[in-house]
């Protein structure tokens, strides 16, 4: 079964259990999503909530921002579909195709 986001949170020891009860606690008080809320009361940083994202989904963090994106994979993808779900495009491996999620 797949860890929690608070589980992954705390395996990776930037949250204690004080603070998961406390975001909890906001959660059930006015809902919303338990990453967020985290992030709004400074427990956690973006960072560190898109590295427990990905580990809760299976898929890895890429940094986008020093890598050159050929424009053969650009045109692979129309334009209305990564703009509608996001994604990019970045590497292509035989019949394989990467792309990266501005928000999993």
């Amino acid at each position: 079964m797949a860890k929690t986001l608070g589980e992954i949170l705390r395996e990776m020891e930037v949250v204690s259990d004080q603070e998961l009860k406390e975001a909890r606690k906001v959660q059930k008080k006015k809902g919303g999503a338990f990453g967020q809320i985290l992030l709004e009361l400074g427990h956690i940083t973006e960072e560190e909530l898109g590295f427990a994202l990905a580990a809760q989904m299976g898929m890895e963090v890429v940094d986008l921002e020093d890598v050159e994106i050929p424009q053969e994979l650009l045109d692979m993808v129309d334009v209305t579909f990564v703009e509608t779900y996001q994604v990019i495009p970045y590497e292509k491996d035989d019949d394989v195709l990467y792309v990266a999620l501005a928000d999993p």
